[in-house]
This record gives structure tokens, C-alpha cells and sequence, in this order.
């Protein structure tokens, strides 16, 4: 009765090992959608300053600021895992985020100290909202996951993320400043339109973070509906002022061109975004 009692445990280690190397080397791919939330907002004030005219006294303020605003897009992406032992895999996946940028106007007002007799002056313009392009970005991240057993499973994945490039471009437009004035109330204010782009990679790293978290539901033995909840970290970029139009300026406007680059802020564009996708992934 040992001796079969023996074989009958020894039978049964075997098949346990044989189910757990069944289990091992297992490949899961993955595919995935659903809305990106990113974090970013931003608003931009420069001073443009009193300004030399004939006519001393002129000056003009900038009293509300653009304002830049990351609005969610859509989020699509795949990714593939191995799985040498459970529960832990080694995860490469690729996703492909829209952001949208959201600008508002500033409106900028004009004063001139006359001499007396003559009234003073104030008027006010307001400058439309310009636009901000930003092409969708393509993180691919290095993953090690984890997971539960079951048909209910729980998992959690984070590692590294490479963002190739980030390709962003604003156009605005701005005040240069009072290029004219007729007393006692005609005032004219040289306007441009300028472009802000990414800078290519200098002084940041192109190398990120992911981290997230999710559940999958077995529907058949090898496909499962699954839904992911994910946060992508990465350095900010800056994008850097020009003009966005060729025409000819006057003297002045090219003196005043040089205060407003001098003194515009930089956009600085930050990356960061969350993401809830939901999809289907196939063992084999």
C-alpha cells in the first residue's frame, strides 16, 4: 500500500507540473479605446509697456490673459504580454492619445495722458482666441504585470514609456503696440500673428512613466473583455515664439515685434494625460 500510495502522489505532482507548464509561456494581446483626461492648463500675460510716439502718454496694458486648456480626446492603442510563470508578465504595448487645446482671447487696454485741454483717452480691443495643434502622440511603454487567477481577474502593470516626439504648434495673435495716434481719439495698435513650436529634444528626457491598473472578464476559455485605467507621466516641452506671417512691418512694429518676444512667456506644453480604455484580449 506505500509503494502505491507513492506512485499515486508522485502521479499527482506530475500532473500539477504538467498543468503549470501548460500555464507557463502563455502570450496575451491586447486591444483597447476610450477617452485620455490630460493635465495640463496654462495662461499667458506679458506687459507690452509704454510706448515712444510723438505724443507722449501712450500706454497700453494687457488686463486679461490667453489661456490654454487640455481638453480629453480619444485614446486607442495594443499591446502584447508575456507570461513566463504566473502571475507575472512582461508587457510591451503601444497607445496613441489625442489631446485638444482649448485657447480664450485677451483683451488689452489702451490709455493716453494728453495735455490739457484735451480729454484723455481710453479705449479697449479684444484679440480673438488663437490655435493650438497638438498631433497625436504615440508612447510605447515597458511593462511588467501582474495579475490574478480566475475568470474575474485583477491586474496592475507599470515601467517604462518612450515618446518619440511631441509635435505641437500655437498660433496667436498680439498686441505690438500703438503704431499711430491722431488726436483726440484715434488711436491705431499694430497687431501679428506669432507661432509657438516644440523645440526638438534638449534639456529633457524623451523617457517616461506609465502605471495602471484593471479588471478582466473571461467570456470564452481564451477571450476576455478587459478595462484599464492608466496614467502616463513625462517631461514638459517648450514651444518657442516666431512670426507666424511674412508680411512687411513698419519701423516700428519690428522694434515693438522684438519687446513682445522678449517679453511673451514661453509655452511650456506638459504631456502628462490619464486614460479609461476598455477592449478584448486573446490568450494563446
Amino acid at each position: 500500500m506505500t509503494l502505491m500510495r507513492r506512485r499515486t502522489a508522485a502521479a499527482g505532482a506530475l500532473a500539477l507540473f504538467a498543468a503549470g507548464a501548460a500555464r507557463a509561456g502563455e502570450f496575451e494581446l491586447s486591444g483597447w479605446a476610450g477617452p485620455t483626461f490630460p493635465r495640463y492648463e496654462q495662461r499667458l500675460t506679458y506687459e507690452p509697456g509704454a510706448v515712444t510716439l510723438p505724443v507722449p502718454g501712450v500706454a497700453i496694458t494687457q488686463t486679461t490673459a490667453f489661456s490654454l486648456k487640455a481638453d480629453g480626446a480619444l485614446s486607442i492603442g495594443g499591446g502584447l504580454t508575456f507570461y513566463p510563470v504566473e502571475p507575472i508578465g512582461l508587457e510591451v504595448r503601444l497607445d496613441t492619445a489625442d489631446i485638444d487645446v482649448r485657447v480664450t482671447g485677451a483683451r488689452y487696454d489702451i490709455s493716453v495722458d494728453l495735455p490739457s485741454p484735451l480729454p484723455d483717452f481710453k479705449t479697449g480691443i479684444d484679440l480673438t482666441a488663437g490655435t493650438v495643434d497638438v498631433k497625436r502622440v504615440y508612447p510605447v511603454s515597458f511593462n511588467l504585470k501582474l495579475r490574478t487567477p480566475g475568470h474575474a481577474r485583477f491586474f496592475v502593470s507599470g515601467g517604462a514609456t518612450y515618446l518619440p516626439s511631441l509635435e505641437a504648434t500655437a498660433v496667436q495673435t498680439v498686441a505690438l503696440g500703438a503704431t499711430g495716434f491722431d488726436p483726440p481719439s484715434s488711436l491705431k495698435v499694430g497687431t501679428l500673428a506669432l507661432r509657438a513650436e516644440a523645440v526638438p529634444a534638449d534639456g529633457y528626457s524623451q523617457w517616461g512613466l506609465n502605471a495602471g491598473a484593471g479588471f478582466q472578464f473571461h467570456i470564452a476559455h481564451r477571450i476576455a473583455l478587459l478595462a484599464d485605467a492608466r496614467y502616463f507621466h513625462f517631461d514638459k516641452r517648450t514651444l518657442v515664439w516666431s512670426r507666424a506671417d511674412d508680411r512687411d512691418l513698419s519701423a516700428i512694429e519690428r522694434v515693438f515685434l522684438g519687446q513682445v518676444l522678449d517679453r511673451l512667456p514661453s509655452v511650456t506644453f506638459d504631456p502628462q494625460f490619464w486614460q479609461a480604455t476598455f477592449g478584448i484580449a486573446i490568450s494563446f
